[in-house]
């Protein structure tokens, strides 16, 4: 029969797939003589229908809410819920005495854990990219664990000693043991119950907000993190075993607080989504208080994830630093991609493994960009979760009670004496034809002393060498199974090929070949390559009883050589074992060694939180700074530090270390912050446009004396994506690379309570409300900013029916789309609607003759029911339809079909439109017309006070797909695409320049800006154009740009029509160069942006719109005065007279109405508002 022998407690992953452990045997399965690959988990492993959403916004998402928006709006996924939501606070200012938590409340990070029944993981993150409010889309891919004192095992940590780490510096010299600081260990639980780590365990005095005494299980969902495996609690002992209590081992801190968070089960197994949880949790954790210094994680795979690259920078900005294994391959990590450990972030801590001898462990990763610094990682003795019979530990007394056998062959008279487990017999020794056996005793012992050395010259690729080693059962029926327990380093050809050295436990007369092995429960580890450490098999006995074999009591353990590729094979043996059957498994201990970057992770997770309690009032950053330049130098190491750690190593300065790089308060400087700043320390800085590699030194400034802050000159790199570098001690550089110098701007302010509209789209103003078509309620809704609170009401329901008269086939689906444009003049707003047949899954720059039309559903005559009974299509692009001019009386809401468009229109994509002086404009865009394909200059105009047609000045160049608004007495065309663009290649196209109108003629202005992101691209012809877009708004003498971020200026700058130039409002919306996910405009003195989550935001601005005032009246009233006008808009003025009252004179600025004696009511309608206006009327007794 076939049968994969699962090796005990099998979380060690394979070195190629880069996770870093390789302290246990992975499973392999053996068939035919031959051993088959086993089931790996790839790079590329996650979990099937499941993704992770990082959401745009800054509100705290619910479940519910979160599936609601995911499942409605522009690129809608019906089939899809939410099943978790992680909110992070970020870090705000708080005043003295405010709980931090409720200072973190206004502003979070949302991510959430999404399931679908029917689309893939690859469908999944396809379509929710697409997405405007979303920042991230990810599979949710599998991690795996990576594998001095009065202490009885403290002779075994040799990373402690003078030689290695040289903790014991710390504790004596230094004088500092550990502190009341927690460190987070982020990986399969913690044996809470330990002997050695029951004292340092964290209590969590925060219930309910944060449950779980000791941590939380974010595997099984509940407060009960407890190691299933061995892992976790391995690493937990390295950073905190309890020190000096004269038992077991110490860690790196004797006094810590341990935090459990189970992310990995009991095979060290886990997703994403765990691991951010367990991150939300520690964000918790910070808010409410808990000082949280360090995170340990031990665990890699999947791939590259920006949504916990962020995570890391949320709680290093809390105080927490977080530090990751660089993994087990043997790899450059400056080279290769490694999922955590290459995180780019001042807050996190790459560690590569050490041997005792100081030179990197063969297994290590290292990179001397990507890999920080190397740390104790080979033969790591530390607790474990199980019981674990380990000779090499135990004293004489120990192993006499225990072992029934045992040989350390440190003893010349038994180490050549088989019956003692010596040099084998031949007779129990079994050898493919051909091979070359030869054992001897060596020097070349665990943790020194002498080894027994097995040599198999000559194995030809598929066959097995077998030794066995007897050993005698008390009894047929033992109370206890044995464990048979021993220290292998093996030396294979090839490279991960297949070949293993394992152990199966078997009667004595029973015969082991190549062709029955798999027949047993066999365990062992894949071999390959000379191995430079040692790895500890503790393997249970009779675990297949049918075999036992009567009454017999003898036995033996079959060590098996398989070789997968031909060569020469050796197996090196120390302290070998087995126990007896009359001792229960209880007596063995919990102490294990294992080996792997994951051990070295844990030693500088401990070293930095040490670091912490020694350098009390210094920040996160000086701490990591001063424990990492804590390094013997050794080149060879190839790490970032240029050596090992070695707390004895006190470096004259600390290399420097980036932390924040911002806006300086002063005009015209940029402040970083971070460590080992300092003058004395040969600091230079230098500064490049992102990918452009043309660094200059800038001009310091100013540098704080402890080296944590530097003010340098700007030299025009305020508002543009740049790459920095620091130059300090040593000559050591350090760099960051794309960062947005915006940070530090002044930010918009958040309007409280208040409820915004998540439909996006173009909005309009017309100085009393602002407009926004709404494409799940098929209506035009407004919002009226002096009522802030009551968020946007409906203004009308457009029913496509009643202005379509098409006559449906009851087979087809139908749609209706908005146009993307609105246009408001005097109380009615102007828009084009398109109905017709539609397919399904359309994308919305493919939507029919409006790209980029807004969504609307649309009554059809086939498809399945909604919730309300009535019959809707499903997202669907158009492939047969007509267009409608339309307008909405803003007051009675009623809807007006204005016909057809004109035959050019009709035949035209991606034109803009936009009110000017009375008039509704439609601006360029491209012709589909045969004959005449391509980007026109053509104008139409429609004026809906004659209701009529007429041809406008051509543009100067066609242009398509920009927006265009009215401000002053001129019409500003922005942004889209034109004909300077046409036959270029995408990277090459320039953004183009304004077009400005003065009712004449239109002028491209002279200045231009270089958007830092497209909006989109639009395949046009033979042509694939660039697409640049945003949010505009009226300000006073131009345009005011809302969330659109560009060289020089930021996200938020303005146009002046006079000056002809772009400037730097010195706001910004958000912190990241990505196009923000708003709708916005200006209204007037202020700047609206309305966020996909419904939050509302701010900022100052000069108003654009002009005012028409009027004093009081005794005798009458006046309408449509004392209030704002867009520009261009007309305002319609009545005066009405009291009872017994007439009207003697009325005038508006300087033109005098005629006024008949006798007249009591009497209207007018302005031309064309460009300037404010003053009104007089006057009020006479009759």
């Amino acid at each position: 029969m076939k049968r994969v022998f699962i090796v005990a407690l099998a979380f060690m992953l394979a070195a190629t797939f880069g996770f870093t452990w390789t302290g246990q045997a992975h499973a392999v399965q053996v068939s035919d003589n031959k051993v088959k690959d086993p089931i790996r988990v790839s790079s590329s492993d996650y979990k099937e229908h499941e993704a992770l959403v990082m959401l745009k916004g800054n509100r705290s998402i619910s479940v519910q809410k979160a599936e609601k928006n995911l499942r409605e709006g522009e690129g809608a996924v019906e089939d899809v819920d939410v099943v978790k939501s992680w909110n992070f606070a970020e870090k705000e200012k708080r005043e003295p005495g405010e709980d931090q938590l409720k200072a973190a409340a206004g502003k979070y990070t949302t991510i959430v854990l999404v399931r679908s029944k029917t689309l893939t993981t690859k469908e999944l993150v396809a379509k929710f990219k697409q997405r405007k409010d979303v920042v991230y889309a990810e599979p949710n891919y599998r991690v795996k664990a990576l594998a001095v004192s009065n202490d009885t095992y403290s002779p075994l940590q040799w990373g402690m000693n003078r030689e290695a780490g040289n903790v014991e510096y710390e504790w004596n010299t230094i004088n500092t043991k550990g502190s009341e600081s927690i460190v987070a260990v982020v990986d399969t639980g913690i044996d809470y119950e330990h002997e050695d780590l029951k004292d340092n365990l964290w209590e969590n005095d925060n219930h309910p907000k944060l449950k779980g005494e000791h941590g939380f299980d974010f595997v099984k969902a509940d407060d009960d993190p407890m190691d299933e495996n061995g892992h976790g609690t391995h690493c937990a002992g390295i950073i905190g075993a309890v020190g000096d209590n004269q038992m077991g081992i110490s860690g790196v801190n004797q006094h810590i607080k341990l935090m459990a968070l189970r992310i990995l089960d009991e095979d060290g197994s886990g997703y994403n989504s765990e691991e951010i949880a367990a991150y939300n949790y520690i964000s918790k954790a910070l808010d409410l208080g808990e000082p949280v210094k360090a995170i340990n994680n031990s665990w890699g795979g999947g791939e590259y994830s920006d949504i916990f690259a962020q995570l890391v920078d949320i709680v290093g900005e809390k105080g927490a630093i977080s530090v990751f294994a660089a993994g087990n391959e043997g790899n450059d990590n400056d080279k290769n991609e490694e999922y955590p450990c290459n995180i780019e972030s001042e807050y996190a801590v790459s560690v590569a493994a050490t041997k005792e001898d100081g030179a990197l462990v063969s297994f290590s990763n290292y990179g001397e960009n990507n890999v920080d610094v190397a740390a104790p990682g080979a033969d790591i003795l530390s607790t474990v979760s199980y019981d674990c019979y380990n000779p090499s530990i135990y004293t004489a007394a120990e192993k006499e009670e225990l072992s029934a056998q045992y040989n350390g062959y440190e003893d010349a008279e038994i180490a050549d004496d088989n019956n003692e487990w010596g040099i084998p017999n031949m007779s129990d020794v079994e050898l493919p034809e051909g091979v070359d056996y030869s054992a001897a005793i060596t020097d070349d012992g665990f943790l020194g002393g002498k080894s027994l050395k097995m040599s198999f010259k000559g194995m030809k690729a598929g066959t097995c060498a077998f030794i066995a080693m007897p050993y005698e059962l008390s009894s047929a029926s033992p109370k206890n199974a044995p464990h048979f327990s021993t220290m292998v380093k093996p030396k294979a050809p090839g490279n991960n090929d297949g070949s293993f050295f394992v152990l199966v436990d078997v009667p004595a007369d029973e015969t082991i070949t190549a062709e029955n092995l798999d027949d047993y429960p066999v365990w062992g580890y894949y071999i390959s390559g000379e191995q430079d450490y040692w790895d500890h098999y503790d393997y249970q006995c009779l675990q297949d009883k049918e075999n036992i074999g009567g009454t017999a009591t003898g036995r033996k353990v079959v060590l098996a050589v398989y070789a997968a590729k031909a060569g020469d094979y050796d197996i090196v043996l120390d302290d070998m074992g087995i126990s007896k059957d009359t001792v229960s498994s209880k007596m063995f201990k919990k102490y294990d060694f294992m080996s792997g970057t994951s051990m070295a992770a844990p030693f500088m997770t401990g070293a930095i939180a040490l670091k912490s309690a020694e350098l009390k009032d210094a920040d996160m950053l000086t701490v990591v700074s001063e424990t990492i330049s804590c390094a013997k130098k050794s080149p060879a190491l190839k790490v970032n530090v240029g050596g090992s750690f070695d707390f004895g190593q006190k470096p004259e300065e600390v290399n420097p270390r980036i932390g924040s790089v911002k806006v300086g308060e002063e005009k015209g400087t940029i402040a970083i912050t971070g460590a080992g700043l300092k003058e004395n320390a040969g600091l230079k800085i230098e500064i490049s446009y992102s990918g452009k590699n043309d660094f200059k030194t800038a001009e310091i400034l100013s540098v704080d004396p402890k080296g944590t802050a530097v003010t340098i000159k700007d030299n025009k790199w305020i508002n543009n994506l740049v790459d920095i570098k620091v130059t300090g001690y040593g000559s050591k550089t350090v760099s960051k690379k794309e960062v947005y110098l915006v940070r530090g701007k002044k930010t918009y302010k958040k309007i409280k309570d208040a409820e915004g509209t998540e439909d996006g789209g173009k909005m309009v103003t017309d100085g009393k409300k602002i407009y926004n078509f709404s494409s799940g309620k098929d209506a035009l809704l407004a919002f009226d900013p002096a009522d802030a609170k009551e968020g946007f009401s409906e203004v009308a329901s457009v029913d496509p029916e009643s202005i379509f008269k098409t006559e449906k086939q009851d087979t087809a689906m139908y749609d209706m789309l908005f146009s993307r444009d609105m246009a408001s003049i005097s109380n009615k707003i102007y828009t084009v609607v398109e109905y017709g047949q539609a397919v399904e899954e359309h994308e919305a720059d493919d939507a029919g003759l409006l790209s980029n039309s807004t969504k609307a559903k649309a009554k059809i005559s086939a498809s399945s029911n909604d919730e309300d009974g009535e019959e809707y299509a499903a997202n669907g692009a158009l492939y047969s339809s007509e267009l409608h001019f339309i307008s909405i009386d803003k007051s009675s809401g009623k809807v007006k079909d204005l016909g057809a468009l004109p035959e050019e229109l009709e035949k035209t994509m991606d034109w803009s439109m936009a009110a000017y002086n009375g008039k509704v404009y439609f601006i360029g865009g491209y012709s589909q017309a045969k004959g005449s394909k391509g980007l026109t200059k053509i104008v139409r105009i429609f004026d809906p006070y004659k209701r009529t047609w007429s041809d406008g000045p051509a543009l100067p160049e066609g242009r398509a797909y920009g927006s265009a608004i009215q401000s002053g007495n001129k019409l500003i065309y922005t942004m889209g695409y034109g004909e300077d663009q046409t036959g270029k290649d995408v990277e090459d196209q320039a953004c183009p320049k304004n077009l400005i109108f003065d009712g004449k003629r239109w002028v491209a202005s002279g200045a231009s800006i270089v958007p830092l992101q497209v909006t989109d691209t639009a395949k046009r012809g033979s042509n694939t154009y660039v697409v640049y877009g945003g949010n505009i708004g009226i300000c006073s003498g131009g345009i005011v740009y809302i969330g659109t971020p560009a060289e020089d200026y930021g996200d938020s700058y303005i146009y002046r029509v006079s000056e002809d130039k772009f400037s730097d409002t010195g706001y910004n919306l958000s912190q990241s160069q990505e196009p923000a996910d708003i709708s916005g405009t200006a209204f007037m003195k202020k700047a609206y942006a309305f966020e996909s989550d419904g939050t509302i935001v701010t900022m100052p601005v000069t108003s654009g719109f002009y005012k028409i005032s009027c004093g009081k009246t005794a005798r009458g009233t006046v309408t449509g005065v004392n209030r704002y006008y867009a520009p261009g808009d007309r305002a319609s003025i009545t005066a009405k007279a009291k009872k017994k009252c007439r009207i003697k004179s009325f005038k508006v600025g300087t033109q005098k109405i005629k006024v008949k004696k006798r007249t009591v009511k009497k209207s007018y309608t302005t031309p064309p508002i460009t300037k404010n206006l003053k009104v007089e009327v006057v009020f006479k007794k009759k």
